[in-house]
């Protein structure tokens, strides 16, 4: 079983230093900054077996919300999101765009990305489900 929600968090904060990473819900929203982004782990079951009981194939998908300060930046994350997981090898599912104001009346815009795929416990790579 691998821990998406921790694999994608280790990644990101290393490759987008710049940004305030959670994993879960972001508890501070007083300052966008560079952007906020958070991690959610949405899947991780068994699809396949072995005779042991291990998994050897499982489901997972992990969604990534970022928030941004302007459209343009929120677009660039999204860029920036996706080139980093390809590394990974795991797909994109969808992406959504929303905006939306945060208390203080700060303007945000806020982007949601599921990438979902089956991971090979063994060979260590991912597949489309």
């Amino acid at each position: 079983m691998i821990d998406m929600e921790q694999t994608v968090y280790d990644i990101l904060t290393t490759t987008l230093p710049g940004m305030k990473w959670s994993v879960g819900f972001p508890q501070d929203f007083r300052v966008l900054g560079d952007g906020l982004g958070s991690i959610k782990q949405m899947d991780n079951s068994v699809r396949t077996s072995t005779s042991s009981g291990i998994d050897r194939i499982s489901n997972v998908a992990v969604q990534v919300q970022v928030w941004a300060p302007t459209p343009e930046r929120r677009n660039e994350l999204d860029r920036e999101i996706a080139t980093v997981l390809a590394s990974l090898g795991i797909p994109r599912s969808s992406l959504n765009h929303l905006e939306e104001m945060l208390p203080g009346a700060i303007p945000a815009y806020r982007s949601v990305l599921l990438y979902s795929g089956a991971y090979d416990n063994v060979t260590k790579q991912f597949y489309i489900k």
